[in-house]
């Protein structure tokens, strides 16, 4: 499994979220976005319709019954019913058994919550690779 992690400058997760899904979709990849917080999960839902006039990221929010047909599927469960091969984690720093189902594991985060993902990063015995947003937009690889 390859896991990234995403630091975004403050105000961008859900702005890098939809680049991310954006690339996923126009390569055939299919994406579970997961957060433990169901009222985020439906911030997002709307925001995926409305971030950029013309686009379209066609997703569902559980509990939709049509998840196996979405190419990008948002819950706050610990599932892959639509057979993702890209896990993208909110809201969460887990690594857990979970994260198995998929062969690349992206964690997104504000820099507002750096120190704290950095302390659990530090327990990790294989170090993911590590992205960060400057505040004019630019990503740099952090050692």
């Amino acid at each position: 499994m390859e896991e990234i992690i995403y630091e975004t400058a403050s105000g961008q997760l859900d702005r890098t979220l939809a680049k991310l899904l954006e690339k996923a979709f126009s390569s055939g990849v299919r994406a579970v976005v997961y957060s433990p917080i169901i009222e985020r999960l439906e911030m997002l839902d709307t925001y995926l319709w409305t971030y950029h006039p013309g686009s379209f990221l066609p997703h569902a929010v559980t509990p939709a019954e049509d998840a196996a047909l979405q190419p990008i599927w948002l819950t706050d469960k610990r599932e892959n019913p639509n057979a993702a091969t890209l896990l993208i984690l909110l809201d969460t720093q887990e690594i857990a058994p979970f994260t198995e189902m998929f062969s690349r594991v992206f964690t997104i985060f504000p820099c507002e919550e750096a120190e704290g993902v950095c302390k659990t990063l530090a327990e990790r015995p294989v170090p993911p690779l590590y992205w960060r947003q400057s505040a004019a937009g630019e990503w740099t690889k952090r050692i």
